[in-house]
């Protein structure tokens, strides 16, 4: 039998066309509190977690520290860390845990908005990326989001042999902190759209990586 081969000038011009096969996506960044949510979801985890009484008597300790912080003595992530501290501080990871997951499920739906769930439900649908990047903690993000199939970037809770210290791993992840951690994380120029979604100040360096920006859910970009 008689084996066929291409000829050597067609091997030479095949050899230089080269297929290549991309997969086109999208990637939506999305700020948690007050852009998915009505409300921010910290200070209502710390009540979530806390009895009354000491829940209210944190908040004579936490505004003595929200001066300080006004007046730039202390910084955001110093305030954050002194009221995790007040609240979880030696508290058991595992109980921690659990209370959090039954918070995603019991307060999430209450405080996440229709149009939230509209944006995630219109990217998931496309198939593009979701990624969750919050100032908030890994503690009550994380269960929210394997439920959910979306990557996180959040501040992080110190864990000490099975306990919060109070403490934040690296720093907290506002302003442009939300930027480095984006771009330590994606090869921004690997996605065709990338949509970003916040509604403050401390926004608007994450807002300016989009090709596709909104504030507010108004369109700025």
């Amino acid at each position: 039998m008689k084996i066929l081969r291409p000829k050597k000038e067609y091997n030479r011009k095949f050899e230089k066309q080269k297929i290549v096969l991309k997969v086109i996506m999208n990637i939506a960044f999305f700020d948690f509190d007050e852009t998915l949510t009505k409300k921010d979801s910290f200070m209502l985890f710390m009540k979530w977690i806390s009895s009354g009484k000491k829940y209210l008597l944190g908040w004579v300790f936490v505004a003595y520290y929200f001066l300080l912080s006004a007046f730039y003595f202390i910084s955001k992530q110093e305030l954050k860390e002194k009221i995790l501290t007040f609240y979880l501080g030696g508290m058991d990871q595992a109980e921690v845990k659990e209370r959090a997951r039954q918070f995603t499920e019991e307060v999430f739906p209450k405080i996440l908005t229709r149009r939230a769930f509209q944006q995630l439900d219109f990217h998931k649908k496309a198939g593009d990326k979701i990624v969750i990047v919050s100032a908030s903690l890994d503690l009550w993000l994380s269960p929210w989001c394997e439920r959910n199939n979306f990557d996180l970037l959040c501040s992080e809770a110190e864990i000490k042999d099975g306990r919060i210290t109070g403490k934040l791993v690296g720093n907290n992840c506002k302003g442009e902190e939300k930027v480095n951690r984006i771009r330590d994380s994606y090869e921004l120029s690997a996605y065709e759209k990338i949509y970003v979604y916040g509604d403050s100040k401390h926004d608007l360096p994450m807002l300016r990586l989009g090709t596709i920006s909104y504030s507010k859910w108004k369109l700025i970009k």
